[in-house]
């Protein structure tokens, strides 16, 4: 991730206005199911802005690109990260189909337990 961090850096989005259309093109990706670009166009938004909400929901849409490629450990990663900058959309979270992979995992339980 060191190269994506460092582009982020130099020229990422510092808005939603900036990150919508990168955002877009990430959906659109996922929507492809060419992960590699979406998970990348993802980072490139969550690296530059993390504390703000696209950069909080693409951590989450990060989470959901792993899970569906069959990096499960990543998926988790990222989906506790996006947890943790307050993505709150539970009800969401299981009810998506991209993170049925997870689902039976150990980690994902404990995610849930509470919630």
């Amino acid at each position: 991730d060191a190269d994506v961090r460092v582009e982020a850096a130099r020229k990422g989005p510092k808005d939603d206005d900036e990150a919508k259309p990168i955002f877009d093109e990430a959906l659109k990706a996922h929507d492809a199911k060419n992960f590699d670009l979406s998970i990348r166009q993802f980072k490139f938004i969550y690296y530059a802005m993390p504390k703000k909400p696209m950069g909080v929901v693409s951590a989450y849409n990060i989470a959901c690109g792993y899970a569906l490629t069959g990096k499960k450990e990543h998926a988790l990663d990222w989906l506790e990260i996006s947890i943790a900058g307050g993505y709150q959309d539970y009800k969401h979270m299981r009810e998506d189909k991209d993170l049925d992979p997870l689902r039976g995992e150990r980690r994902y339980k404990k995610l849930f337990a509470d919630k």
